[in-house]
């Protein structure tokens, strides 16, 4: 009715490395991606933005949960992975997700906004 808005999907880095649990995450999670690229290039007309988050390995309990069951030389290497060599905080998702919802973004469409403490760079 007022037109306009903004919509934030939540994608994950699985769904560009196919991820480490399985086939379906990961494929869900492209979906998600290829869904906002799509609804970005056809909303945006009705002054819709729409944007989606990729976290990578962020401290969620399905994180924590995953790590539990791993030895201590795996988890190790696993965040080795990562440039800034911890894992992210849910809040660091959360000011990423307040950027692209906020209007300092305005001009940020059909993106996906990677946050993985430069793992994907």
């Amino acid at each position: 009715e007022h037109g306009g808005g903004v919509i934030l999907n939540m994608s994950s880095i699985a769904g560009i490395t196919g991820g480490s649990t399985g086939p379906d995450y990961g494929a869900s999670k492209a979906g998600v991606a290829a869904l906002t690229k799509f609804a970005a290039k056809t909303l945006s007309r009705y002054g819709i933005r729409i944007n989606a988050l990729a976290p990578g390995t962020i401290a969620t309990d399905m994180i924590k949960n995953n790590y539990a069951v791993l030895d201590e030389e795996t988890v190790k290497k696993r965040l080795s992975t990562i440039p800034m060599g911890r894992m992210g905080e849910p809040e660091e998702v959360a000011n990423a997700a307040l950027f692209l919802v906020s209007d300092l973004s305005s001009y940020v469409n059909g993106e996906i906004l990677m946050v993985t403490g430069g793992r994907m760079s």
